[in-house]
């Protein structure tokens, strides 16, 4: 299952620097970090939504993936939105932010 996993997010990767990236929608991110246990920065092509306080991210099926366990502190990283790298600092949210990211 993992090279399954491997193959589509890269193949989502080449979608979403395409002219077909509309197809994902306009909330479609990746997320860019580096990854403590792996020792290497890793990229999550994600759906995020806006926040007065920033970008949101709801994890659907949070049992089963284990990358946004990294955020339980924050940690810096990088969100490519259309094409723009930006810097953030990412977090694990609870309270108004999670609750406006399952509106």
């Amino acid at each position: 299952m993992g090279r399954l996993r491997t193959a589509v997010t890269q193949l989502q990767f080449r979608l979403i620097d395409s002219p077909l990236r509309p197809i994902f929608g306009r909330n479609t991110v990746i997320l860019h970090y580096w990854a403590p246990r792996a020792g290497r920065q890793v990229s999550v092509p994600l759906h995020a939504v806006t926040h007065p306080e920033g970008w949101v991210v709801a994890v659907m099926y949070s049992d089963s993936k284990r990358w946004w366990r990294a955020f339980r502190t924050p940690v810096r990283a990088s969100l490519d939105v259309h094409g723009t790298r930006t810097p953030v600092v990412s977090v694990v949210t609870t309270g108004q932010a999670r609750e406006h990211a399952h509106r």
